[in-house]
């Protein structure tokens, strides 16, 4: 073997452990758990324990957005794994595969447009650029989803890499095209994704069924949420306005994103480089040409459809796959070691090359979210910092961080005591016995302020949690919007439904409580209400099933006195 040869091979080796090393180094640094993951492990509480996806015992609502996240987190749990590490463990581990696949991707594509026998230097361009980014290092955990989108975003790009040069059976295709198919399942905003790598895949490989072959799995899951949930969508959706346009939200949450770390100046860099590398290989090929075109309209088209429904309240967080997708094409790029003197084009990419490494560098070192104690105008907030500073812990990693906040000390206060198994209904302005109808699997009923997760966790499976702004309440999430806010709460149940709902008939008598006790009765309302708290039985999945369209566009409005003259018409 010649000595360049072993240089190569080296510095590829390198180039794959080298850029995993530091994802798992600044993941564990910086690790952490968000109130909204442990909204996901308490729904995965219930799963272990036999109660289904659910976030309450006693109602079926799909209060997360990444079905194939809390799957995997409820089978590292089976198996004895604490849930807050086996969520902060495979956040790390899938970023780190996501990006090795990245690299395997761009790698492939990169020889495959270079020239044989060429002097060749191996620069982890767009990882540079990816890993220099602050935010990023921060949702390698939060507990969330966001590792295992980077896995599956690179792991796509991979597959579809494979068929750059090397033919392959048709059974390989389909297998490629189902994990494609995933997209929907790790979160439902990347079928945006899933749909623009299928149609690579039909470009490529002429595998039209490979389209029908990616639908199975996500369109089983798709029938089961319709008529176990009785929704076309997760209750988040429905509770954040998914299908509604909410553009000036999201041209500030975009802008916020771009802003703090510059990301033009490597956008424009990264672009010439690109607009370069195609002219020096003058034909680099078609597949090579169509791969490499994928992941940025894959990319543009996500980012448009985050700034459509509006963001997200977390810096960030909704833009990192859009942004690691943008990358794939550059993660790994292949220069000539040394450029022909006639060869402007080489010196041109290496001074881009080195432009784009300085301003990394910077970024790492420099470019921080402004976020970190308060929320922006926009509604927006670091939110690691935002935890790190409630918290007073370093690395608030466990439940444990979170006892000593308000809304874990409220929980506490309320069903940490005898009388919480008497059945009551704990409120803000006072106690109630609870309605018969109401399950007997639950001793109390609690209205948590804020922090869903945390007051979830701390009150325990048998005690039903209120969330009053709706991602993971039938009626609250279906509540006729007034006017757009911060992402996510933008809605507010009112304590009058929720005495109609679940305090005994004399306990309340006002006229709005017995307004909304009569507006439970009628209707839709009455549907919505059967949908997620009957038995299920075949009867009721079908039923459900039939009636997920109905009831995912179903409004209420917050007033119990027109919502019972609209249901009821009295």
């Amino acid at each position: 073997m010649s000595p360049t040869l072993r240089w190569q091979r080296g510095q590829t080796t390198a180039l794959f452990l080298v850029p995993a090393a530091v994802v798992i180094a600044l993941g564990y640094y910086r690790r952490w758990i968000t109130d909204d993951a442990l909204i996901t492990l308490r729904v995965v509480e219930h799963l272990l324990a036999g109660h289904g996806p659910v976030y309450n015992v006693d109602e079926r609502i799909e209060a997360v957005t990444h079905p194939l996240w809390a799957a995997l987190i409820a089978a590292t749990g089976a198996l004895g794994v604490p849930l807050e590490t086996a969520a902060l463990a495979l956040g790390i581990g899938c970023s780190a595969v996501g990006v090795m696949a990245a690299q395997a991707a761009a790698l492939r594509l990169g020889q495959s447009a270079s020239a044989e026998g060429s002097s060749r230097t191996i620069v982890p361009l767009g990882l540079a650029v990816f890993l220099a980014v602050a935010v990023v290092w921060d949702f390698f955990t939060s507990g969330l989803e966001t590792g295992l989108i980077f896995l599956w975003v690179g792991g796509s790009y991979w597959l579809l890499a494979l068929l750059s040069s090397a033919a392959r059976s048709r059974s390989s295709l389909s297998w490629t095209a189902v994990a494609i198919g995933f997209g929907p399942l790790v979160r439902p905003d990347l079928v945006v994704m899933s749909g623009v790598f299928l149609l690579t895949l039909v470009a490529l490989a002429g595998l039209r069924l490979g389209v029908l072959a990616a639908a199975i799995v996500p369109g089983l899951y798709q029938v089961s949420r319709m008529g176990w949930f009785g929704a076309l969508t997760p209750n988040t959706a429905i509770a954040k306005e998914a299908g509604a346009a909410h553009w000036r939200q999201g041209l500030h949450y975009a802008a916020d994103f771009v802003s703090t770390y510059h990301l033009w100046f490597p956008a424009c860099a990264l672009a010439a480089w690109l607009a370069l590398d195609t002219w020096h290989w003058r034909e680099p090929g078609r597949r090579t040409t169509l791969l490499r075109l994928a992941p940025l309209m894959a990319a543009l088209l996500y980012a448009v459809f985050v700034t459509r429904v509006g963001g997200d309240f977390m810096h960030g967080r909704f833009l990192l796959p859009g942004f690691f997708a943008a990358l794939l094409p550059v993660a790994v790029v292949v220069i000539d070691g040394r450029p022909r003197p006639q060869a402007a084009t080489g010196y041109a990419r290496w001074a881009l090359a080195a432009l784009t490494l300085v301003w990394a560098a910077s970024c790492a070192l420099w470019l921080r979210s402004p976020h970190t104690r308060m929320w922006s105008e926009a509604g927006i907030v670091d939110g690691r910092s935002f935890y790190v500073n409630a918290s007073g812990h370093p690395n608030p990693t466990a439940l444990t961080a979170y006892v000593d906040l308000p809304p874990a000390r409220t929980a506490l206060r309320q069903v940490d005591t005898s009388r919480a198994y008497e059945r009551h209904l704990y409120t803000t302005t006072g106690e109630y016995p609870l309605h018969e109808r109401v399950d007997r699997r639950v001793v109390a009923v609690t209205v948590p302020v804020t922090n869903l997760g945390i007051a979830g966790l701390i009150a325990g499976l048998n005690v039903h949690v209120v969330d009053q702004t709706g991602l993971a309440d039938p009626l609250a999430s279906r509540l006729r919007l007034a006017r757009r806010g911060r992402p996510g709460h933008e809605k507010g149940l009112s304590e009058d439904w929720v005495r109609a709902r679940y305090a005994a008939p004399g306990a309340d008598s006002s006229e709005t409580v017995i307004a909304a006790r009569d507006a439970l009765t009628c209707g839709m309302l009455r549907e919505l209400i059967d949908a997620v708290e009957q038995p299920m039985s075949l009867q009721r999945f079908i039923r459900n099933f039939r009636s997920s369209l109905a009831l995912t566009r179903l409004r209420i409005p917050p007033s119990p006195l027109e919502a019972r003259w609209m249901f009821c018409g009295r």
